[in-house]
């Protein structure tokens, strides 16, 4: 079979495209490549990060129920013992009336001790030696009915602490599967971010030897006097906005201490931090005490607009809420993001972004 050669026009199109300029169809480049790879795997990183930080608030609701449920069931115990004592004591004083009645059948004696009525008669004495028996077996019929609502409020108690230890140890479980997960997707971006490096250097060396190659070429030329050259100072991130109490001074001045530190799940500090424990520790060291929980210290604190935030706020992010984090100004925060991320500032304007609190 004979091949055919291309039509004359075709060929008359392509010179002239070629003398033209006419634009060929874009290439990727190796570097654009990798740069899409990390920017979609810190994407996937980011969403998982935020699965981590939800599993992490609930964990964090659950276990703070199950130690409410322990705190209730110790109170429990102790008014079930007291009870004990009570209906102990009621028990005494019935058998010591009943003893009494029958030893002694009502013989003066004992009723002048029970009752001390003088000039009345024996069968007065009597009855009011059965009244005294009947109130003490009430009193012990009371403190009965007493210990078994108090046993079954005890048995309540222990199911709901139950309950809450087995959500905590199931949401651990999911989310050390998540933050696996998480640490795989880390290595993997850590890898295509070595290779964005790498062909960054590789471009860079290729430039700076072109432009070695063009200097060479060409005559050093002279400044004009007066002239400058020298790039403008990076300026750092704003994170002023104003002048905060002195309690919440302190608290941003601490949580500006903790930068750098990992997250980790439901730290509180000192070496690393979750959300809430991360707003719990900064605030703690200005006398402010607040829970172990996004969605906590939600309730604890007073609600405050958006467009009066200062800094020492804390501002809120879901629905649930399952991440907070401190206002230090300008739009800014220190927040403790998720599992393979440091206590960082970031931007406060989230999709998330739910309100904001003063404790």
């Amino acid at each position: 079979m004979r091949c055919r050669s291309l039509p004359a026009f075709v060929i008359a199109a392509i010179a002239v495209g070629a003398v033209c300029g006419f634009p060929a169809a874009t290439v990727a480049s190796p570097l654009d490549d990798a740069r899409a790879e990390a920017a979609r795997v810190e994407q996937q990183l980011e969403t998982q990060g935020q699965h981590v930080s939800e599993l992490d608030e609930r964990y964090n609701q659950a276990r703070l129920a199950a130690e409410g449920a322990e705190a209730e069931l110790a109170r429990a115990d102790g008014a079930l013992d007291e009870s004990g004592d009570r209906l102990a004591r009621a028990r005494a004083q019935l058998v010591t009336h009943a003893t009494v009645a029958y030893i002694h059948g009502g013989s003066a004696p004992v009723l002048d001790q029970l009752v001390r009525t003088p000039g009345q008669d024996l069968g007065v004495r009597r009855r009011y030696l059965q009244t005294a028996l009947d109130v003490a077996d009430r009193a012990v019929d009371r403190v009965r009915t007493a210990q078994r609502d108090l046993s079954r409020h005890k048995d309540a108690l222990a199911r709901a602490r139950d309950v809450s230890r087995g959500a905590a140890d199931r949401l651990a479980a999911d989310r050390d599967a998540a933050a696996a997960a998480a640490s795989v997707q880390q290595a993997t971006l850590g890898r295509v971010r070595h290779e964005v490096s790498r062909l960054i250097a590789e471009d860079e060396a290729k430039a700076a030897a072109t432009l070695a190659a063009a200097a060479a070429k060409r005559p050093v030329a002279r400044p004009t006097p007066g002239a400058s050259g020298a790039p403008a100072a990076p300026h750092p991130p704003v994170v002023g906005g104003g002048s905060p109490a002195a309690g919440a001074g302190l608290a941003v001045a601490e949580a500006a201490r903790q930068l750098g530190k990992p997250y980790e799940w439901a730290g509180a500090g000192p070496d690393s931090f979750d959300c809430s424990g991360l707003t719990m520790w900064a605030w703690r060291a200005a006398g402010v005490q607040l829970s172990h929980s996004a969605e906590y210290q939600f309730s604890e604190t007073h609600r405050v607009e958006l467009t009066d935030l200062r800094p020492g706020d804390l501002v809120f992010f879901g629905d649930p809420i399952h991440h907070v984090g401190i206002y230090v100004g300008g739009d800014t925060m220190i927040e403790a993001p998720h599992t393979g991320a440091v206590v960082r500032y970031a931007t406060i304007w989230r999709a998330d972004l739910i309100g904001a609190g003063r404790p």
